[in-house]
């Protein structure tokens, strides 16, 4: 796993809220023009949202905030060569005031999702969050003269300002309950897979990760008794019928049959049955 994941749990947990602090003071600026408005003094930079999931999910907001700017680095460079930047035009990736209508997920729709579909859901919002910040630069960089009137240009930004934080609190929310299931190891690499097909659906399948993303989104190497924890939940998930996320599928193959039947059978005794629930 990268370092920070090798940090005592309450530095990891400083790092991660100080790394997102630090990305939503500054995402505004990233390839900002010349003359762009200073950040207003003293604006909330959590939208006044409680600061406990991303406090408890450290590990994803280091991560997040590790990659995304590598993400809107490599936007820059291909608007600027005037390449496939935002899905291209089989897949646009494009803004619409409906996405600036956001709110927290449904934890216990959370809750009765398998696996792979809580991976789709991390897809999903990753792709909103991409085209929200976006849209929420765009919109800080138009000179304020174009507007009525400064309250109004501020209010604008501000809701979408909170549709990112909103965004960025339900994909914590959806790796809280994917780390419940498997450690935070099985988080971790299932918002990995995630970022990797998201960088794909924005810049097409044969444009390379930078150096500055790709150390972050590879997959990592797992200790054989997380792979163990992560194998036997989603066998679980497989007798009831569900599909599993594919990146899983082969470890799961490599697993069963070599995975002890009294450590299994005491293993899903001693899972609490609301966590399981599917």
């Amino acid at each position: 796993m990268s370092t920070t994941t090798n940090l005592p749990p309450r530095q990891r947990v400083k790092n991660g809220l100080l790394a997102l602090l630090t990305f939503l003071r500054g995402y505004l600026f990233l390839g900002a023009p010349a003359g762009t408005e200073p950040l207003p003094t003293r604006f909330p930079l959590l939208a006044g949202i409680w600061s406990g999931p991303f406090l408890s999910e450290g590990y994803v907001s280091t991560l997040l905030c590790r990659v995304l700017p590598g993400i809107f680095a490599k936007c820059i460079e291909q608007l600027r060569r005037h390449k496939a930047a935002c899905g291209g035009w089989k897949h646009p990736n494009l803004f619409s005031q409906q996405d600036v209508q956001q709110e927290a997920a449904d934890l216990d729709e959370l809750r009765r999702a398998s696996s792979a579909v809580l991976c789709a859901r991390l897809f999903e919002d990753l792709r909103l969050l991409i085209r929200l910040i976006r849209a929420t630069q765009r919109h800080y960089w138009k000179p304020v003269k174009e507007w009525p009137e400064r309250a109004a240009w501020l209010r604008e930004w501000y809701a979408r300002h909170r549709a990112v934080v909103l965004v960025l609190l339900r994909i914590v929310q959806i790796c809280a309950r994917l780390r419940r299931r498997g450690t935070p190891w099985f988080a971790a690499e299932c918002l990995r897979w995630q970022l990797r097909l998201v960088w794909a659906d924005l810049f097409g399948p044969n444009v390379p990760q930078t150096s500055a993303v790709c150390k972050w989104i590879l997959p990592q190497a797992l200790p054989d008794e997380i792979e163990q924890i992560i194998t036997i939940r989603l066998l679980w998930e497989r007798e009831r019928g569900l599909a599993l996320p594919s990146f899983f599928e082969e470890m799961v193959a490599a697993w069963e049959g070599h995975i002890d039947e009294t450590l299994l059978a005491t293993s899903l005794e001693r899972r609490d049955a609301r966590e399981w629930c599917v």
